[in-house]
């Protein structure tokens, strides 16, 4: 009875685990995707404001 109190206990640990884990790749991949984006290339318009 009482192992079966902390098998249901860890399990419940378990669960939350997981949960933050895809959490936090869910969030590493967003990032990632971000920085591999295609930087905007200067058009020649964005050229001449500068000069």
């Amino acid at each position: 009875m009482e192992i079966e109190k902390h098998l249901e206990q860890l399990d419940l640990l378990l669960v939350k685990c997981r949960k933050k884990y895809q959490e936090g790749m869910d969030k590493a991949d967003k990032l990632l995707a971000k920085i591999r984006e295609p930087q905007p290339e200067e058009t020649e318009k964005s050229k001449e404001q500068e000069d």
